[in-house]
């Protein structure tokens, strides 16, 4: 069982995406939630100093969400202010954080500043090891990722698109897979992100513009059939992945049976390099 965490509306919206699924158990924090068993409301304060004051301990809230857990949080929202609160209450060194970095936003503003000091003090805690890792998510990225996207439906494949993500790559993870070449993690590389690869142009897609990558995994979903008939597949992976994990980076990768029609493939990259904002 995976624990997640929704801090904020956007948040909270990708938590419930997971509670379909009975392998998570999820719990949600925004501004005027009721108090639950997997709900906690915050006070909303102009001052984002005063939203981290005023937030309650969130220790006996997640007693029962030891282990491995998911937290998610959008910069922009004034929730992110309550951040390392809420982190302090969860189970943090087996948490991994999932950042979603927010379109351009004006610094100058109490949301662009809380924003800019929450997203390099993050990173700085998860390189000390005070949580498993920092995901980072922009938004604008992933719609590239993903193509067009129409307006009406455009947060709600955002949001889709981020919980599906997490959740295969999950499931591959805790699959034996059909082949794989693996390497030691090295565990100051605590910060990345997640990706898409296009097999037929080659192309790989990141949420967020990595700098100064250190490690790539590729994980390949394919279909049973094409396991069974494929003689060159894989040749052919390997070839894909010699070519696109960059100079200097250390590149694995696993491959998945599965029943999807067409072939899954995501990348994680991670760094020890603090970034900068995009």
């Amino acid at each position: 069982m995976v624990n997640v965490v929704g801090l904020g509306k956007f948040s909270c919206d990708i938590a419930d995406n997971f509670s379909s699924n009975t392998q998570y158990s999820t719990y949600k924090i925004d501004f005027d939630l009721p108090k639950s068993k997997k709900s906690r409301g915050l006070t909303l304060h102009q001052n984002p100093e005063k939203i981290e004051e005023k937030c309650p301990s969130m220790s006996y809230f997640f007693k029962a969400a030891r282990g491995d857990s998911h937290f998610f949080m959008e910069g922009r929202d004034p929730s992110s202010a309550a951040s390392l609160k809420v982190l302090e209450g969860m189970d943090h060194h087996k948490t991994n954080v999932f950042y979603i970095h927010p379109e351009e936003l004006d610094t100058r503003g109490p949301a662009g500043k809380n924003e800019n000091v929450a997203f390099h003090v993050l990173q700085e805690y998860s390189r000390s090891g005070l949580f498993k890792n920092l995901f980072i998510f922009k938004t604008d990225d992933i719609e590239r990722s993903i193509g067009e996207v129409s307006l009406i439906n455009y947060y709600g494949i955002l949001k889709d698109t981020v919980s599906r993500t997490v959740q295969l790559v999950d499931y591959f993870s805790n699959t034996t897979p059909v082949a794989e070449i693996r390497s030691d993690n090295n565990p100051i590389e605590s910060i990345g992100t997640y990706g898409f690869v296009d097999i037929e142009k080659q192309q790989e897609k990141l949420f967020f513009p990595l700098k100064d990558i250190k490690r790539k995994h590729y994980y390949y979903g394919i279909n049973g059939e094409e396991l069974k008939s494929d003689g060159t597949l894989i040749k052919k992976i390997r070839n894909q992945v010699n070519a696109l994990k960059g100079q200097g980076t250390i590149a694995t990768y696993s491959v998945h049976e599965t029943t999807y029609e067409e072939p899954q493939v995501i990348v994680v990259a991670k760094t020890s390099t603090v970034q900068e904002r995009s």
